[in-house]
């Protein structure tokens, strides 16, 4: 089984990002979407979210996309660009944030058993 692997497209407010959505798969491009907070609950419960939404494409995909969005007119493409780079960066911080919080809890566990085992 092979994991598709995504690409951060661009974040932006729920009716832009229905835009952008409906404008991809028309043209053959599968997107994910990423409500903030509880933007999905919002929109289902009261038909709309004033939070915003992460789209995400496939790595094949992400070059026309991108070419897409960046050619409607409510998108700021110098904002598309800094985003996708931002993200980029902070996709390597939370990696390096996850894997030290696992190996402060493997280290706390561990000091928890020879605490319980050996007092």
């Amino acid at each position: 089984m092979s994991k598709l692997k995504l690409r951060h497209l661009i974040t932006t407010g729920a009716q832009e990002a229905e835009m952008i959505r409906a404008l991809l798969e028309d043209n053959g491009i599968a997107v994910i979407e990423k409500h903030h907070e509880v933007g999905a609950y919002a929109s289902i419960y009261m038909g709309f979210s004033a939070f915003n939404v992460e789209l995400y494409t496939s790595i094949e995909d992400y070059k026309k996309a991108q070419e897409l969005v960046s050619e409607l007119e409510f998108v700021d493409n110098q904002m598309l660009n800094e985003e996708t780079e931002s993200y980029e960066q902070g996709k390597e911080a939370s990696y390096y944030m996850k894997t030290a919080a696992k190996i402060i809890i493997v280290l706390f566990l561990l000091i928890s058993l020879f605490i319980f085992f050996y007092f």
